[in-house]
């Protein structure tokens, strides 16, 4: 999507976690144990349905 830049695969599974942190971390997420809301497991993320671009 134009205007988000997110990269999901940084080519390693180290360098990929790194850069998730660094996503928490730049936004100020809450993740256990601050956060006292587990994940939800049936997000529209899941399933690749997240984000929808409607243009006119």
């Amino acid at each position: 999507m134009v205007g988000i830049d997110i990269q999901w695969d940084h080519g390693d599974l180290a360098e990929s976690k790194a850069g998730a942190l660094e996503m928490v971390k730049g936004f100020g997420l809450a993740v256990p144990p601050r956060s006292t809301n587990p994940p939800s497991l049936t997000s529209n993320h899941i399933s690749g349905e997240a984000i929808v671009h409607f243009s006119n």
